[in-house]
């Protein structure tokens, strides 16, 4: 935790003896089969402060990302708080393991016969024939926060010069999502010296409770999210305006259709195994998917409560990833103070992130 109460996201997984790393062959294999949710609770210690003492807590969780997603999390941990306080669960998280068979079993006859590739294209830098150097450089994490006047700038940024297509197609403006991930898209880009020719990929996780149909239940317990890829031309995203990248995005995020997404099932209970999937804490690992130069992945928690819950010492004041686990990983999280602000931990190769540090606030 940092000066400003504002706990900072490492790269390193801490079991703290949480999982049975006995029988596991490598780190990558840490605790897979073993355990489905840790949690850690942690006093900070105490500082004065005039007359009275204040204690600081820190409530940790860690979950498999295969069997829930933030969403349900979230709502997981709430309802927990409740009880926890002494109030009555309401809301209680609905948790039934086949419900998503219901889209396996009966894919849209129109459904696209996409294939594991179509989902996770990976490009690499040109010159290199795999991500395997890219994965070994040193990396380091950072913070970055956008006050709500940076952000509404953005957004004017992308929605005020539009380019032809944008502006012929009736779509309403670009969300401060979009602004602000096409902003990082660019940076990024620059800060990392993309060849004119490179093609890169940017990943944003989508939500698709209510892009089935039927929609699946708000209460709905378990893992409905799938990243997307937008891609584009390094040399593009430098020369055209911002609001290339954002259609790019956009783009990408209205392709995940009700039929996109039973394609996406189906492709996965087809997989003979999912450890190739695996992207989470692979800092350094020659195995998994590498999200990492040149492209990226964005989650974002705007949606997310995540300032709400209350265990009976009152509602959080800071609240990020625990670990950042690879280059080119980030999150937009709201300030805590409803502010309308954005705190963004990433990790960076080191030789990126003094560079991204500049064009990020530079070119706003």
């Amino acid at each position: 935790m940092n000066q400003h109460g504002r706990t900072q996201p490492t790269g390193d997984v801490e079991c703290g003896g949480l999982a049975d790393a006995g029988e596991a062959e490598s780190s990558f294999d840490l605790g897979i089969g073993t355990w489905e949710l840790g949690v850690l609770v942690r006093a900070l210690g105490d500082g004065s402060h005039g007359h009275y003492a204040i204690l600081q807590i820190c409530n940790g969780s860690a979950v498999s990302h295969v069997i829930v997603d933030g969403q349900s999390g979230c709502h997981f941990v709430a309802e927990w708080a409740k009880i926890a306080r002494g109030e009555k669960s309401d809301n209680q998280p609905y948790l039934d393991r086949t419900i998503l068979q219901q889209y396996e079993e009966c894919p849209s006859s129109i459904a696209p016969k996409l294939q594991y590739p179509d989902f996770y294209p990976l490009p690499v830098l040109i010159g290199q024939s795999s991500s395997l150097e890219e994965r070994k450089k040193a990396t380091t994490c950072a913070m970055f926060q956008l006050s709500k006047e940076q952000i509404e700038q953005l957004k004017n940024n992308v929605n005020n010069h539009n380019d032809l297509v944008h502006k012929t197609s009736n779509h309403p403006p670009f969300s401060r999502f979009v602004a602000v991930s096409a902003h990082i898209w660019k940076c990024l880009s620059k800060a990392r010296m993309h060849s004119p020719d490179q093609e890169t990929v940017l990943y944003v996780t989508v939500d698709f409770r209510n892009r089935l149909k039927p929609p699946l239940s708000g209460r709905y317990f378990g893992n409905a999210v799938l990243p997307v890829p937008a891609r584009a031309i390094a040399g593009d995203l430098q020369s055209r305006p911002p609001s290339y990248a954002s259609s790019k995005i956009k783009e990408a995020i209205d392709k995940v259709t009700d039929e996109y997404v039973r394609s996406y099932l189906v492709c996965m209970k087809d997989m003979p195994e999912v450890s190739s999937s695996r992207h989470f804490h692979t800092v350094g690992c020659a195995q998994g998917l590498f999200f990492g130069n040149p492209n990226l992945l964005i989650t974002s928690w705007v949606g997310l409560d995540v300032y709400k819950v209350n265990f009976g010492w009152g509602e959080a004041i800071s609240m990020t990833p625990g670990s950042l686990g690879y280059d080119g990983r980030l999150f937009l999280i709201p300030g805590p103070n409803g502010d309308g602000s954005l705190i963004i931990p990433l990790r960076l190769q080191v030789e990126h992130i003094n560079a991204f540090k500049k064009y990020f606030y530079e070119d706003i």
